[in-house]
């Protein structure tokens, strides 16, 4: 097997008029722009999941996180960008006891368009502080001999959102499953990916070539599967999870907004509704470990079913 590329430094490369990391560019490895204009635009998309959510940083049931009788609480965050919702979980009373946090991605440096790019990680203004590690997460875990290295039933809650521009499409089981290795028993796993779709409550908005929003989403998923990325993966998650043996295992699909017509000559009836993309959240609880033989023994079902297929109106888990 060949060996998956690491980043070593943060160097980044104009294209497009945009800021890109170099590593990404070279190896097709979430080619998204780390510049002001994304970090504006992950703020912004964090508010909007935070909303649909119902205001909710953790999607696991409350009770369940902090986990009962564990004082400081690990947390992974798998993709964390400008660090948007590991600001908000440090930042709010309830999980304040979170004092260790651990963030992954492949780009630790500065996204300021002005700012020269060096080896040195730069601190975000108004982030909360929090260990970061540069990591493809497209390599196995395992792989990593450095001091730094993520350990075994290491993490209560492991968040993992956005990175279906980076993760290649045979790679997401094995990562699911690696994920659970790093968990602490009855430790949970939240997943978040958006699902870029264009649709519209009454059929007008068609999929035709004639069709600007129909083009960009065949354009975006095209590239997607040149690039070896799987566009529909959120759909996938919860089956993931359970395949990989998780417990209470909840899936949410829920429709994002794009905004409303009016009616008129040549407009879409008033209060139409148009679906810019599909937002999957699904979370899922590692398995008590019981006996020195590490067989494992399921935790009784939250609400009374271990798979809860949440629709369109829920407001969380």
């Amino acid at each position: 097997m060949a060996q998956v590329p690491q980043p070593l430094d943060d160097r980044r490369h104009t294209f497009g008029g945009r800021r890109f990391s170099l590593f990404s560019l070279h190896n097709n490895t979430y080619c998204i722009p780390v510049d002001e204009a994304e970090e504006e635009r992950c703020d912004e998309l964090h508010k909007i999941i935070r909303q649909v959510c119902g205001n909710r940083i953790v999607l696991v049931p409350p009770s369940q996180f902090p986990p009962p009788g564990v004082d400081e609480p690990l947390v992974l965050d798998c993709g964390f960008g400008n660090g948007a919702w590991i600001d908000d979980l440090l930042g709010v009373r309830e999980y304040e006891d979170c004092k260790q946090v651990v963030g992954v991605d492949i780009y630790l440096g500065s996204r300021d368009d002005d700012e020269d790019d060096d080896d040195d990680e730069e601190e975000n203004d108004g982030l909360q502080e929090f260990e970061k590690k540069r990591w493809n997460l497209n390599a196995p875990f395992r792989t990593d001999a450095s001091t730094s290295r993520l350990r075994r039933e290491q993490f209560d809650l492991i968040n993992s959102r956005f990175l279906a521009e980076g993760i290649n499409t045979n790679r997401w089981r094995p990562y699911i499953r690696e994920l659970k290795e790093l968990l602490k028993p009855g430790g949970w796993l939240q997943m978040v990916e958006l699902e870029l779709v264009f649709q519209s409550d009454n059929g007008r908005l068609a999929p035709s070539p004639s069709e600007p929003l129909f083009v960009w989403s065949e354009w975006y998923r095209h590239t997607m599967q040149q690039c070896d990325k799987n566009p529909r993966i959120g759909r996938l998650l919860g089956q993931h999870l359970q395949s990989e043996g998780f417990d209470s295992v909840s899936v949410g699909p829920r429709r994002l907004e794009i905004g409303r017509w009016n009616s008129g000559p040549g407009l879409l009836d008033t209060d139409i509704r148009a679906t810019m993309s599909i937002l999957h959240t699904d979370a899922g609880r590692r398995w008590n470990v019981v006996d020195d033989d590490r067989t494992m023994k399921p935790n009784p079902a939250l609400y009374g079913d271990r798979s809860i297929q949440m629709n369109g109106d829920s407001n969380g888990f």
